[in-house]
């Protein structure tokens, strides 16, 4: 079993955009390694009031995944270590900091989305001149002989993270309370 993780989106607070990092070349979306340094702490803006409590694990608002130390901990006592870590912080616009997060540049993207048995939701209508629909994933289709190796990975058709029951196992008995602002889908195997 396989879950794709997402950013709890209704939750109230999230980081707002993408950081500048420096230049189009430096993508944390296609599983490869960052091709040169870039400047750290990378500084992602959130909407959280000064003193919150910060959750651990943001993607939707940025094409930058930003996890927290806690959250890294438990996928490295897991044993997952393919994936690079950039110091980060977050940063209100009342200019309170929170430390101990990381960008995440996950290492792996597995071409294994079976594109004949997802679910999901058609956003735009394709026409006559042979533009396809525009839609949405809400259930992610995978084909199980390519992802068994594996116990966290990208997809390359929505860029999105899969971790394994395992993994994702580790990363709940960590966190009993919730706190870890994401969502867990199933993934379909085929």
């Amino acid at each position: 079993m396989y879950f794709w993780l997402r950013e709890d989106w209704t939750l109230d607070d999230t980081v707002i955009g993408t950081p500048d990092i420096g230049g189009d070349e430096i993508d944390f979306l296609i599983g490869a390694p960052l091709p040169k340094s870039i400047k750290t702490p990378i500084e992602f803006k959130t909407s959280y009031s000064s003193g919150a409590v910060a959750q651990h694990f943001f993607d939707y608002g940025t094409c930058i995944p930003a996890v927290s130390k806690a959250f890294v901990e438990v996928l490295v006592s897991a044993g997952v270590d393919n994936f690079e870590l950039l110091p980060a912080t977050l940063k209100n616009d009342a200019g309170y900091v929170w430390e101990d997060f990381f960008a995440l540049n996950v290492i792996g993207m597995v071409n294994a989305t079976d594109l004949h048995n997802p679910i999901y939701e058609e956003i735009m209508g394709g026409n006559e001149e042979g533009m396809p629909p525009l839609g949405v994933f809400t259930a992610l289709a995978l084909r199980e002989e390519r992802i068994t190796p594996f116990d966290f990975f990208r997809e390359p058709i929505g860029n999105s993270l899969v971790l394994s029951e395992r993994v994702m196992q580790k990363v709940l008995d960590a966190f009993p309370n919730g706190g870890i602002g994401i969502t867990a889908h199933e993934v379909i195997l085929t």
